[in-house]
Parts: C-alpha cells; structure tokens; sequence
C-alpha cells in the first residue's frame, strides 16, 4: 500500500514554508501548534521533515565524494560500516 499524506484543507502551503524555513511570526506558531495536535498534518509535518534529511544527506555525501574522490569515500564508507558508524 502507498503511503499518502492528507494534510488539513490549507495547510499543504503553511507546513511546507514551516519545513523550509520560510514561514515566520504568529504564523509560524500557529502551524507548529496546529502540527502538534492534528494528526494528519503531524504525520505530513513529520514525513517533510525525513524528506529534507535525507535529501541533504544525499548532498552532502555527492559533495564529499567530488572533493575527495569516489574511491577515498568509498574506502571511508568501508570503515564506517565495518565498525557500524554509518
């Protein structure tokens, strides 16, 4: 089964401008209040939240691997997973 998120009737903007940063003031406050006690806003709230850390997760390993090379990070990730650091 997909997972689908259905957050509140006007709030797909609010949570996304909350999770970049962009959203400031009583707004801001009144999304995270809202997102604390709806469920479904909280689970789509949540589920951006894992999405921009893994997607500057992904930019920060590509940007590692361009300054110090494909083998150098692959020998790095080597070692991390063979003490389970990764």
């Amino acid at each position: 089964m997909k997972d689908t998120f259905a957050p509140c009737p006007g709030m797909v903007n609010p949570i996304n401008r909350l999770v970049d940063g962009s959203l400031h003031g009583i707004w801001a406050w009144y999304v995270r209040a809202h997102v604390s006690r709806c469920a479904r806003c909280g689970a789509t709230y949540k589920a951006l939240l894992k999405l921009r850390e893994g997607l500057r997760k992904i930019g920060q390993d590509e940007a590692a691997k361009r300054l110090l090379g494909e083998d150098r990070w692959n020998s790095i990730e080597a070692a991390c997973d063979h003490k389970n650091l990764s």
